[in-house]
């Protein structure tokens, strides 16, 4: 049959379905937009430093969720906590804290904030965050020399020739 490849365009925006898979994008979506520091082009990368900030949109979420079709009193308190419990849980995912996945880091540039850390670990070499990633090109010459063993002159020609900065 023509339509059992077609999505369906009138599923109930907050059914299970609905919330699996719009859920996410459009809290970011609202996070971004409604406060200001997280609207530059990099600004969701300070969503973990705003997290305290962003209840309103948890908020705003669960308040339309309330709204959306007619219910009773207590049918709409029941939809508007699963949003809320959804949107929180996005936010703050138990099992990210309990792993450690997020810590508190002191980056040179803008200051104490919170970073994720790798999920990954190592019983014998433990993985840490100790700094900052490095900007483009900036070991290329501690790599090239002190690792491979170019020379200055390889350097140069490598430069020259416009393979690294």
């Amino acid at each position: 049959s023509f339509y059992r490849s077609v999505e369906a365009t009138s599923v109930p925006p907050f059914s299970p379905r609905a919330l699996d898979r719009g859920l996410a994008g459009t809290l970011v979506a609202l996070a971004r937009q409604g406060h200001d520091p997280m609207t530059p082009p990099l600004g969701a990368a300070e969503i973990l430093n705003q997290r305290a900030a962003l209840d309103f949109a948890v908020d705003a979420l669960a308040d339309r969720a309330r709204r959306h079709r007619k219910l009773s009193d207590e049918e709409a308190e029941q939809e508007a906590r699963r949003v809320r419990d959804r949107s929180l849980d996005l936010l703050d995912d138990p099992q990210v804290i309990e792993n450690n996945y997020v810590i508190d880091f002191d980056h040179p540039v803008i200051g104490p904030s919170k970073w994720t850390q790798t999920p990954v670990t190592y019983s014998r070499s433990p993985i840490s965050t100790r700094k900052m990633a490095p900007a483009h090109g900036e070991d290329t010459e501690d790599v090239l020399i002190d690792l491979l063993g170019y020379t200055w002159d390889d350097m140069v020609s490598l430069k020259n020739d416009g393979v690294i900065l």
